[in-house]
């Protein structure tokens, strides 16, 4: 959510080559990237003398472990429309792809939103705000919400307002809070505009008996491109298809969704809903029925209407959800017609780092159904989402971008569950220190094959936790995940979308299973009881113990004990519990009041392919020593520091292993005394023969005794 300070060209390169002066010289790896943000500003653009730049990627390439940079396009003056700014991004990748960099440019539409505005001036993102008056005379005044986020910071314009649209006026009289349906009455024609501009909309409404109330229903429409406009798909691959043929590794979209809205906004007495034309198209052409009319049903607890109102915030939700999906993957298969089937689709759909009403606003909380090769997530997003999204991708690691002074913890603690630091920006690996424990981490990268192994799942009841007219609103069910990571089960998180969409299969012997995860447990929390695909699902999965948080489960402490007992009972692996926390002590963001669990700084996990982590790094940021130790009933002896990763066969033979600052290791038929430490990844190939990958020119005796198959890597 952050837009991080540019620091001046000269001063970035000047770190650089100071603080990686004593990094090795690597050769690229077609493994998994070590992924930097590099934020442009105006005089990248506007500098004739490109000389400069292409030193900086001389020193990336050359001194540094990164093997990607994701480019920010956002200035005041320019788009990614602009002729100099694609001129310049044909020019640096060229560049930057002899190096082996690979340019990841940020080509999302809210980068060419006046281009598009210019090209379609009628397809404007409207906000509908309703404002509620009791009886009297009045003159009821509705103004817009000053909006800006990451892509229009600093001294790019915000999301300013347009044009105010006077909707509708309805009176009614109420009974216990409620609407008493027969008295709703339009009035919008009895009404007159005093004002109506841009940033007020002034509305003259006739007497109001008492006991009566009046709502008003006024729009405003703002600087941003219409997400459903018909037009929107379109403009957006015609953004990405100006930079066709350039040596880039791929593109960036990042936290996509409609404009922000804070907590605050919760807070101003009006009712908000994302509303357009075109949105108002399509949920007509898949509903049946008009928007306005049915906000109207949205917004207020009507009498005998529970049910109705339900269903249509759900259908209003879905369509939401469904589209920010579409355009998110949609991008995504562009990436891939434009650029190559390897390009690489960055960064993170996750805006609000938390799974709760406020992301809900901004994408639907389309997490799930974001396209990605491999899984990203950014700042405090919840671990057991984290390593969800790992499961629906398929990938065996995942990504958090990340930029805080606690970055060492989160970048140790992330490894320990199968993660990766995405730096925000990549000077954020300033210190020698924490590249080390980078150049560590990024060798489990050729040892392991598959990310972290989380036998129980919280599938949460979307329609539930996102429907504001539910007892479950804006609750997903994090409590009980966080119970479990802190108890030493690792668990995903994934919302019952996945049912309906297919992702959450049932294998042929009742298993639940979520890409290649298969899960021992799954807690239902706060059921779509009124999905028969979903209520359905549960009901044939014989092969994996269903919780439900129904009757005594209700409770969430007697839900979570239930849990504990099972796993505990039936001897369901565990990993080290999580102590460590995440919340807002770090990043400061306003009214942001979650917390969550994080693994710890020395601690085991175990992955999906059977291997086993250990990480410990709680006194070095470069990592602690890590000595002997048992695992599965194998004895690993080691003399190594920050990680050690071990695979064995099922027969106890090793098969992979991972090491940082290694001097001396034994386990599963291998024995290995180095004449110094080193980091080192070795693993058998599929015709038993060993390779490896160390991060220096020289190899010893000792490690050619081995296998002549050595790659020096960054």
């Amino acid at each position: 959510m952050t837009n991080m300070k540019r620091l001046p060209t000269f001063l970035i390169f000047l770190v650089l080559n100071l603080v990686f002066a004593e990094l090795t010289n690597a050769q690229d790896s077609a493994k998994l990237p070590v992924i930097g943000v590099w934020q442009w500003d105006q005089q990248h653009i506007e500098a004739n003398n490109t000389k400069d730049y292409e030193q900086l990627i001389d020193s990336v390439s050359t001194k540094s472990p990164y093997d990607m940079l994701v480019i920010f396009l956002r200035f005041p003056d320019y788009e990614v429309t602009s002729v100099n700014v694609i001129k310049k991004m044909k020019s640096l990748s060229a560049y930057s792809e002899k190096k082996g960099i690979g340019l990841v440019p940020d080509l999302d539409i809210r980068n060419a939103r006046h281009a598009f505005i210019k090209k379609h001036p009628e397809a404007l993102q409207e906000m509908l705000r309703m404002k509620e008056v009791q009886a009297g005379t009045h003159q009821v005044i509705l103004e817009p919400i000053l909006m800006r986020d990451h892509y229009s910071s600093g001294n790019i314009l915000p999301y300013f307002s347009h044009q105010s649209i006077l909707h509708r006026v309805i009176t009614y009289t109420k009974d216990n809070d409620s609407i008493v349906p027969s008295s709703v009455r339009d009035i919008t024609s009895e009404c007159s505009i005093a004002k109506s501009s841009a940033d007020t909309l002034a509305i003259n409404i006739p007497n109001i008996a008492t006991g009566t109330y009046a709502m008003v229903i006024g729009g405003f429409k703002h600087d941003y491109p219409d997400i459903f406009s018909p037009c929107l798909l379109s403009f957006q691959r015609s953004i990405m298809q100006s930079y066709k043929g350039f040596k880039i590794a791929g593109a960036c979209k990042d936290e996509w969704g409609f404009p922000p809205y804070f907590p605050r906004y919760f807070r101003t007495g009006y009712i908000d809903y994302w509303y357009s034309e075109s949105m108002a198209s399509a949920y007509y052409k898949k509903y049946g029925r008009k928007l306005i009319a049915d906000m109207f049903l949205m917004g207020t607890a009507q009498k005998g209407k529970t049910s109705e109102r339900k269903k249509i915030i759900n259908d209003y939700n879905d369509l939401i959800r469904q589209r920010n999906a579409e355009i998110e993957t949609d991008f995504y298969n562009a990436t891939k017609d434009y650029y190559g089937s390897n390009a690489f689709v960055a960064t993170h759909s996750t805006w609000w780092p938390y799974p709760d009403k406020i992301e809900m606003r901004k994408n639907g909380l389309d997490w799930w159904e974001a396209r990605r090769d491999i899984a990203q997530s950014d700042e405090v997003v919840p671990f057991a989402v984290r390593t969800s999204l790992a499961k629906k991708w398929g990938s065996k690691v995942w990504y958090n971008q990340y930029y805080k002074n606690d970055l060492h913890m989160q970048l140790w603690s992330s490894a320990l569950a199968g993660g990766r630091i995405d730096y925000l920006d990549f000077t954020q690996l300033a210190g020698k220190k924490l590249n080390e424990a980078e150049k560590k981490i990024h060798l489990l990268n050729f040892a392991t094959t598959a990310p972290l192994d989380c036998r129980v799942a919280v599938v949460f009841g979307y329609h539930t936790a996102t429907n504001w007219a539910s007892k479950g609103y804006d609750d997903t069910g994090m409590a009980v995940a966080d119970a479990l990571w802190s108890s030493g089960y690792a668990a995903d998180l994934i919302p019952s979308y996945e049912i309906e969409n297919g992702s959450l299969k049932i294998t042929a012997n009742g298993k639940v299973q979520y890409g290649k995860q298969l899960y021992d447990a799954v807690v239902y929390y706060h059921p779509d009881g009124e999905i028969p695909s979903v209520r359905n699902f549960f009901a044939s999965a014989s092969g994996t113990k269903i919780f439900t948080t129904e009757g005594e489960l209700a409770d969430n402490n007697m839900l979570i004990q239930h849990v504990l007992n099972y796993m505990h009972n039936h001897s369901m692996q565990t990993i080290t519990p999580c102590s460590g926390i995440l919340d807002n002590s770090w990043f400061g963001l306003r009214d942001f009041n979650h917390i969550s669990v994080m693994p710890g700084l020395d601690g085991m996990s175990r992955m999906m392919d059977g291997g086993i982590l250990k990480i410990a790094a709680v006194n070095d940021v470069s990592g602690d020593n890590i000595g002997n130790f048992t695992v599965d009933g194998k004895q690993v002896s080691v003399d190594a520091k920050g990680l050690v990763y071990v695979r064995f066969d099922s027969k106890g033979n090793l098969v992979s292993m991972a090491a940082g600052d290694m001097k001396n290791f034994k386990a599963g038929g291998l024995a290995l005394t180095l004449p110094y430490r080193m980091n080192i990844a070795l693993r058998k190939n599929t015709t038993g023969q060993w390779e490896g990958e160390i991060q220096t020119n020289s190899i010893p005796d000792e490690l050619k005794a081995i296998t002549n198959k050595w790659e020096t890597v960054k």
